[in-house]
């Protein structure tokens, strides 16, 4: 299971080393961004919508 668990690890860094490389002015992780927020209704474009979209934790508050 952990061997899975690496080779997803390396697979995704790999795809965002290529992603980075293509885009010239944002990484990978910035267009994703921007996909989520573009396909979320202009009243739903909170951090912990996007994160959710991006199927991440959304940002602590502190």
């Amino acid at each position: 299971m952990l061997s899975t668990e690496m080779n997803r690890s390396s697979l995704a860094n790999k795809i965002q080393m290529k992603g980075d490389a293509y885009f010239e002015n944002l990484t990978s992780r910035q267009y994703m961004a921007m996909m989520a927020i573009a396909h979320l209704q202009e009243d739903e474009t909170t951090l912990n919508n996007i994160a959710r979209k991006l199927g991440t934790e959304p940002p602590n508050r502190a």
